[in-house]
Order: C-alpha cells, then structure tokens, then sequence
C-alpha cells in the first residue's frame, strides 16, 4: 500500500488564544495525523499537543515575527472519538488544519524534513535551505507555507529536482496565511530547493516546512518461511497385515526456471530471405 494523502480538515483560526482544529473525514485508529500550524507575533508560539511528537518548528525573531510548527500522532482510538483538537500558545492570531495520511510506516513515518524563514521576498525560489534528500523512495512530499502579512494567496508549489505533480490542499487568506501541497515521488535523490509563489510583495515574511513521509518499507514478516508437510496416515488393515512404513511422507519441490538461450537463427528484416544470420556462432 503506498503512502498517500487522505484528507484535511478544515483550516480553524483564532484572533487571540487556542486554535481548535475539527478532526479530519474518515480518521481511523492507526492513520497518521499531521498538525500544520502558525501563529503571528512578535513572541508568539504554536505548542505541542500533548502526546503528539514535533516535527519541526520554525520562528522570525523580528518586529513581525511568527512561529509555525508541524507534528504528527498516530491516531489512536480516543483519536477516532473526538471531534476536534485544540492547540494552544501565547495570546495572538493563529491558523491550523491537520492531515490524515494512509499507508505510511507504522511507527516512524516521518523520513525526512526541514525548516527555513525568509522576510521581505514577494516569493519564494532558488533557497537551498530547503532541500531535503529522501532515503526510500516513493515517499510523500508535503510543502507547508505560511506568510505574513494574513491576507495573501499561495501558489506554485514546486521543487528544482525531479519535481512530481503537486496538489494544493488547502490555501487560507482570512487570518494568518497557511498553505499545504502534497506530492508523491519516487526518486531518493534530493529535491532541491523549494519554491513558491504568493501574492505579496517586497514586504512579505515566509515560513516553509517541507517534510517526506515515508511508506512501511522495513516491515517484518514472521515467520518469514511457511512450511508444509503433508502425510499419508497409516491404512487401517483387517486380518492382521502389517503395512511397512506406517507413515509415508511427501515432498514436493519447484524446480527453479532456467533462461532459455536465443534462437540460433534470427532476422531483423522477416522481408529480406537472404539476411538471416547465426547470432550465438561467430
């Protein structure tokens, strides 16, 4: 089963205080949740919910600083049970949404990821910052933004080296700016840089979390040989016969296949009966 993005859930906000995130469609025990989230101000902060793991967390530390957080649980079924999860930090304006993710490593799904900021840059390309260098291949690419200031669109995901086909997931602009993209690729070579793309100007303040999920490629299978054994059973005999052996056991065996060689005689034109030649004789 390949790793794959399942859904999202809405994008919560809050103008001061918690940010309460509804649970995303279709969550099941054992699904993969990934928390994006992003908070504006000068100190301000996105937690960690308690019982989930950080994944990265990322902060301007200038007159328009904001801090923006990614981490991940493994649902569970009090998971399953709720309706929502509620993230909280210092008392400024925050966005959020949670991801569900399928078919990734049971219990270390995240290969890869990195954090980078940039201020002042209407868009976002060329920063080597970025990069990250999958170690299995076919992992899950997902490219989180956020900008400041809260009004902006985002576009253009994409990254410089073998680049897949991106799906924007979701694209917020009431409230602080977040974005979300996925794409799968089955290349282990690295990405190269991140870009994007927004509808601010020169005074525009970037986060990027870029993060590669990957599928459950060292799972163990036990017992890794199934052998079976099969027995005729001792015949039941009348008149006092004895029947030598009283078991009579059966192998059976596949003959490993053998390549066959090539026809000694073949052609390339079927046209031309005078350009036949012997290739395996010299």
């Amino acid at each position: 089963m390949a790793v794959a993005f399942a859904s999202v859930s809405a994008v919560a906000t809050a103008t001061t205080g918690d940010v309460t995130v509804t649970k995303p469609t279709g969550l099941t025990v054992g699904d993969l949740m990934i928390c994006f989230g992003l908070s504006n101000g000068a100190s301000a902060t996105f937690n960690l919910l308690a019982g989930w793991t950080s994944i990265q967390t990322n902060f301007i530390p200038n007159g328009t600083a904001m801090t923006s957080r990614a981490q991940y649980k493994i649902a569970d079924s009090a998971d399953v049970a709720a309706s929502s999860f509620v993230f909280s930090g210092t008392s400024d304006s925050k966005s959020a949404v949670i991801y569900r993710i399928t078919g990734h490593h049971p219990t270390s799904p995240i290969n890869t990821s990195v954090y980078d900021a940039r201020i002042d840059t209407a868009n976002w390309a060329d920063n080597g910052g970025t990069t990250i260098t999958p170690s299995v291949a076919n992992c899950l690419l997902l490219m989180f933004t956020g900008l400041k200031p809260g009004t902006l669109a985002i576009s253009g995901q994409a990254i410089t080296t073998s680049n897949p086909s991106w799906t924007e997931d979701f694209d917020n602009s009431t409230g602080p700016t977040i974005a979300g993209a996925h794409a799968s690729r089955p290349e282990t070579t690295a990405t190269g840089a991140v870009i994007a793309n927004s509808t601010g100007d020169a005074t525009t303040d970037w986060h990027i979390i870029f993060i590669a999920i990957q599928p459950p490629i060292d799972v163990t299978v036990s017992p890794s040989v199934i052998n079976a054994t099969g027995a005729v059973l001792t015949p039941i005999i009348t008149g006092g016969a004895v029947v030598s052996p009283s078991v009579i056991n059966a192998i059976g065996a596949v003959v490993a296949p053998s390549k066959m060689g090539q026809a000694d005689w073949s052609t390339q034109d079927k046209s031309d009966t005078a350009s036949w030649s012997n290739l395996n004789k010299s």
